[in-house]
């Protein structure tokens, strides 16, 4: 379907999933895998040097991503060996943004079934995604700038100040507004 400019793919899954009562998490690995699974067969992805998933409640701007991905370390490794991803918060990945390297793409889509046991394990997206990409020998690069929500221990997020490519949460859309045009033009 193309909506404004932006064509978007209908991904057939349940989209169904409980909250761990324990730990308070959503167990959404099936639904989101269900989307990587659309996302590497597609293969757009291999026209592209990274790959992004955000959320729809967090503020992303792009630019900012595109000056730190130019840091001479990720350079060299991002396309090299198994790839790189890159790890947004000190707790471990957060799924508000996940980036992949095209290299990391391409090794996740060819050895997509050596994260079957990690996808049963682990039901959260964002920690499946992070053991299934240590399972397949992917490269971590930690960036503290790419996230900041309070889970990160950014507790101001919501002022939307600093160098960070992504903010999160933002569940209204007035809010979102608020933070995107603090930002200015990155």
């Amino acid at each position: 379907m193309h909506i404004g400019g932006i064509n978007t793919v209908k991904v057939d899954t349940d989209l169904h999933c409980k909250m761990n009562k324990i730990t308070l998490t959503i167990e959404n690995t099936n639904i989101f895998r269900a989307v990587w699974r659309k996302v590497l067969d597609r293969m757009v992805w291999m026209d592209y040097e990274w790959t992004v998933k955000a959320d729809l409640d967090s503020v992303f701007v792009p630019n900012r991503l595109l000056h730190y991905v130019q840091d001479p370390w990720i350079q060299n490794h991002a396309q090299e060996g198994n790839g790189l991803w890159l790890n947004n918060c000190w707790r471990g990945l957060h799924g508000p943004i996940e980036v992949l390297s095209r290299q990391a793409m391409q090794i996740y889509n060819n050895r997509w079934l050596q994260c079957e046991a990690v996808a049963e394990a682990k039901p959260q997206e964002d920690v499946y995604l992070q053991e299934c990409m240590q399972t397949l020998g992917i490269w971590k690069s930690d960036m503290k700038h790419l996230l900041a929500e309070d889970h990160c221990d950014h507790h101001d997020f919501w002022k939307c100040e600093g160098n960070f490519v992504a903010y999160h949460p933002f569940k209204e859309e007035k809010k979102w507004m608020e933070c995107r045009n603090n930002l200015g033009d990155d």
